[in-house]
């Protein structure tokens, strides 16, 4: 499947359950290591699809997967963090509940499995984060 392919079938995915959703910064094009902008790059090698991300220059994040649910997830796991932070903005004491909830409630649109698999995120990042705060300084 080709990086154009890619899209459209994600696009089309995402759409017929989110159908406002906005890319804001994800690219769904080659990513050329010679001009960094700061971007999210969701591209297919022919072979392999590509999930990257870059921040201040660097490359910060890259994965490769040959299976499309996985791309899919990837994305619609962006699309629900940054609803998430829009509908809880301005909710100090509230902010990480409405957050979590608004996030998971985006995947639950996808079925179980996202569902699931976001759990396992929140669970590693609350693990991540004891560990954290449990290390002498």
């Amino acid at each position: 499947m080709s990086t154009d392919e890619l899209k459209e079938y994600i696009q089309e995915k995402v759409s017929a359950k989110i159908p406002n959703a906005d890319y804001k910064i994800i690219r769904f094009e080659v990513f050329d290591k010679w001009s960094i902008p700061e971007y999210i790059y969701v591209f297919s090698d022919g072979k392999k699809y590509h999930m990257l991300e870059t921040e201040r220059g660097q490359v910060r994040y890259d994965n490769t997967t040959q299976k499309l649910d996985e791309v899919l997830f990837y994305v619609v796991d962006l699309l629900a963090c940054w609803i998430g932070q829009d509908y809880a903005k301005g909710q100090k004491e509230a902010f990480g509940r409405l957050y979590q909830e608004k996030r998971m409630e985006i995947c639950s649109l996808f079925g179980k499995d996202f569902c699931a698999r976001e759990q396992r995120k929140v669970e590693e990042r609350r693990k991540r984060a004891s560990l954290a705060c449990s290390k002498p300084n």
